[in-house]
């Protein structure tokens, strides 16, 4: 699992050889800081929410305990409600709240870092000149291998021998 993960991280690493293909890299790593200041706010507010609800709902059994009750807080979070929550009027209002912050507001700040860090990486790809697409980069070298052989141009290695 572990070297999967690694290659995986290898072969994401391995797109920043052409701008346009090394958009998702440059959007994480412009995004970072702000990812990981997102990171730490989540999770407090996770955790508020979480110790909030067990002091609250502790005798029902989704938040008997602190890792049961992250768990179904977790459900929650991803859509899930917990069993016959309309019958308290705490539950209820426990289970909307939660969803507007942890869902609407946290989900919304964390597209909203990553739009940015995607924006400023376009930004920066647009008014690169040197660049082209992808595919026409591909062509351009073919194209500069196929001539190099039409009108016996010196190979690579040699023009650095002449030059050195």
């Amino acid at each position: 699992f572990v070297m999967m993960i690694l290659l995986l991280v290898k072969i994401v690493s391995a797109t920043n050889f052409h701008p346009r293909v090394g958009l998702l890299t440059g959007t994480l790593w412009h995004s970072f800081g702000d990812l990981w200041h997102f990171a730490l706010l989540f999770v407090t507010v996770f955790v508020c929410f979480s110790l909030a609800s067990h002091s609250l709902f502790g005798e029902r059994l989704e938040f008997s305990t602190i890792q049961r009750t992250m768990e179904t807080q977790f459900e929650i979070l991803l859509g899930a409600l917990p069993d016959e929550y309309w019958m308290s009027p705490h539950m209820i209002v426990y289970v909307v709240f939660a969803n507007l912050v942890m869902f609407f507001l946290m989900l919304n700040f964390l597209l909203a870092i990553v739009v940015e860090g995607y924006t400023k990486v376009r930004q920066d790809i647009d008014t690169n000149m040197v660049e082209n697409e992808f595919f026409y980069d591909i062509l351009l070298s073919l194209s500069a291998q196929l001539l190099g052989v039409i009108y016996r141009w010196p190979h690579r290695l040699e023009w650095v021998q002449m030059l050195q």
